[in-house]
């Protein structure tokens, strides 16, 4: 099934370990277990490199993608569907 017309707009926001030290990291993933439990074998951390192809494969345009810092890192993505 279509979610997204053509023309539509996806927005992705999701932890990252990207720009964040070896420490950091482990804290975060004892975090998101947690809260959320273990994540799917090799899907997560998603990281810029691994975001864009499976958008692109998917028919979808990046037209923003950018890495929010704080205390835990994240990867915010806007995409248009084609």
């Amino acid at each position: 099934h279509r979610v997204l017309k053509e023309g539509g707009t996806l927005l992705i926001i999701n932890y990252t370990g990207e720009g964040m030290g070896r420490v950091d990291k482990v804290l975060m993933f004892f975090r998101f277990t947690l809260n959320f439990g273990l994540p799917p074998g090799g899907s997560w951390p998603i990281t810029s490199e691994k975001l864009r192809p499976l958008l692109r494969e998917a028919g979808f345009r990046t037209e923003r993608m950018e890495l929010v810092k704080g205390k835990i890192s994240a990867l915010y993505a806007r995409a248009k569907k084609y």
